[in-house]
């Protein structure tokens, strides 16, 4: 039984209802934590003079804005904060949120009032769970977990000084002249760059020995700008004759070396900088962080690559799986690729890591995971370093969590929190199936019913089969025009210029609900039969347009939405039971909720904060 509807209904707590409530202050693990990377201490740089009004969605932060700690809602014990609407609005699928007006706002409060409501109820109705239940909660526990790790020794550890800004700002006030090689893999290049800065091997040597890419060694004057960031950061502060370290970017490992340096005209003021360079540092910072803590792991469980066909495995793979194409209109839209490289039986059986106690991982596992990504999630795994990282993400994710415990962390209360509501989640969804959705039924009568009183639900769209021609003046499109009208087919025409080598028209259908050139021509004013000649547009082209067959739409058979019918009646009864449930529940808790505020909330992204 089918309730595609509801399920969004269904499952109100999903990442909210322990985010509702106040958090409490980070737990502190008694543990101590691996080394951490530090920064020298600086004082606060002071506040510019005469700071510019700041605007909020369109309207100025005259400090009319709520506190984060600002009680918007309370619901029995629970209460909604400032801190916890927005976070819970931004948590959302851009598409799934309410608009941020008046009306949204509290269309929102309302909904996370309910959440709350449903996960109270659920936990006071006794359930034990069953073997799926235990599984997902395991799953969830060590993600949170490995999660938890990252945050704490990962992202929190890594700052970034006034000071560190204002050295890399002084890198924006000169041209860099750099030479490079290109390598396949970090280790070669490590190996090439040590022997070259020793002076063991000269530069134009190893160049023709080891680059791997196509063109010259020598780059030329290169601004930093037009190298990705995670690059310039690490290369751009070298002096004239020094040799970097190797540099990933998607494809390759760089050795650079800086030739010269020569002054920039028209710097921006560092105040317009400051944001970029900071992410940008501390990005870098993010991923030496999180490989220290890899390599830590790695070394604990014995884990070891199969480095020949984590190779092969990169070979296989293209680059980035989204892309921009045409839409209907010539309007550009984002796409977004779910193939994935095929491989014979034997192939994914190959091993691509081992480690401790006959730990395994074959390509299969690998193909595995990736796909359980969402297309759109699933990372470029074009180069050996990439596949690496995928297995890393996959093998070390149980003992990411198992450190996370050695840490005391399994007590730092967000990790209780999300625990908690992944928990809650389930009784939700347990309660839901067993009170609405397994007493939804719809009667054979009852569709048949619908079907008859909902006869444009099931028609289908007005569709037009027509021709269309380019031609390049108004007297060969009128040429043309006159043999179409004369009753020659436009599919004689096309053959024979096909036979001739000439492109220059096609048969196309369109559906009503296509918007395209010429809609309102094809839809509402040409009849099966007729030729038009539409023209010149802006490059002095004509269009030749003949409407071959047009179809309003038709009903559809029964039999065939039948199907349809019995899950858009599910969706309609199952939603009306689930709001009679919440009205029930919702009369058992006090509930207050303050309205009058939330048009005083500061509805920004948290995530964008400094």
């Amino acid at each position: 039984m089918k309730l595609t509807r509801l399920i969004t209904l269904g499952l109100l707590v999903v990442a909210v209802t322990a985010a509702a409530q106040t958090r409490p202050p980070a737990y502190k693990p008694k543990t101590p934590p691996p080394a951490r990377a530090t920064a020298p201490a600086t004082p606060p740089a002071p506040a510019a003079p005469g700071k510019k009004l700041e605007y909020v969605n369109g309207i100025a932060d005259t400090g009319q804005f709520l506190a984060d700690t600002t009680v918007l809602a309370t619901i029995g014990p629970r209460t909604v904060t400032v801190r916890s609407y927005v976070n819970a609005y931004f948590a959302q699928y851009p598409e799934y949120r309410p608009r941020p007006d008046s009306l949204g706002r509290i269309d929102f409060l309302n909904s996370m009032i309910q959440k709350d409501v449903l996960g109270m109820t659920a936990l006071s109705i006794p359930r034990e769970f069953g073997f799926e239940d235990r599984l997902a909660m395991r799953t969830h526990t060590q993600r949170t977990l490995s999660n938890a790790v990252y945050q704490h020794y990962v992202l929190d550890s890594v700052k970034v000084t006034e000071d560190e800004i204002r050295a890399f700002y002084e890198t924006q006030k000169y041209d860099q002249h750099f030479r490079h090689i290109l390598f396949a893999d970090r280790a070669t290049a490590q190996r090439v760059r040590d022997e070259i800065a020793s002076g063991k091997l000269k530069w134009d040597v190893a160049f023709t020995r080891h680059h791997k890419g196509s063109g010259k060694s020598d780059l030329g004057w290169v601004e930093q700008t037009s190298m990705p960031p995670e690059i310039a950061v690490r290369v751009y502060p070298l002096k004239p004759g020094e040799i970097s370290q190797p540099v990933a970017d998607r494809s390759w490992w760089h050795v650079f070396q800086s030739v010269e340096h020569r002054p920039r005209t028209n710097v921006p003021p560092i105040e317009s900088m400051r944001t970029l360079i900071r992410m940008t540092i501390g990005g870098l910072r993010t991923s030496e962080r999180a490989e220290a803590i890899q390599v830590v792991l790695r070394a604990r469980i014995g884990m070891r690559y199969d480095t020949t066909a984590v190779q092969w495995v990169s070979t296989r793979f293209g680059g980035s799986n989204m892309g921009m194409e045409t839409g209907p209109g010539g309007s550009p839209s984002l796409s977004i690729a779910d193939t994935v490289p095929a491989f014979s039986a034997e192939d994914t059986s190959r091993t691509l890591a081992v480690w401790n106690n006959g730990g395994r991982l074959s390509l299969a596992g690998l193909l595995k995971a990736y796909t359980d990504l969402s297309p759109v999630s699933r990372p470029i795994m074009n180069t050996p370093e990439a596949v690496q990282g995928q297995i890393d993400a996959i093998v070390l994710e149980p003992y990411m969590a198992e450190y996370g415990r050695e840490l005391g962390l399994e007590k730092d209360p967000e990790v209780v929190a999300q625990i908690e509501r992944k928990r809650e989640e389930l009784l939700v969804k347990h309660m839901f199936s067993d009170s609405v959705e397994s007493k939804v039924w719809i009667s054979k009568a009852d569709r048949q019913k619908y079907y008859k009183e909902h006869p444009s639900d099931f028609t289908t769209y007005a569709n037009v089969r027509f021709a269309v021609f380019a031609e390049n003046s108004r007297e060969a499109a009128d040429a043309l025009a006159k043999r179409l009208r004369a009753g020659e087919k436009a599919e004689a025409i096309l053959a024979a210029d096909s036979i001739a080598g000439i492109h220059r028209g096609s048969i196309q259908v369109r559906l009503e609900n296509e918007h395209g050139p010429y809609h309102k021509l094809l839809f509402e004013e040409m009849r099966p039969g007729q030729v038009t000649v539409e023209g010149p547009d802006r490059d002095g082209h004509f269009a030749v347009m003949q409407s071959i067959a047009f179809d309003s739409g038709h009903l559809l058979p029964y039999e065939e939405v039948e199907g349809l019918i019995d899950e858009s009646m599910q969706n309609v009864r199952g939603e009306q039971m689930l709001k009679a449930m919440l009205a029930r529940f919702m009369a058992r808790y006090p509930i207050t909720a303050r309205y009058e505020l939330l048009q005083r909330v500061k509805l920004v992204d948290p995530t964008l904060d400094e």
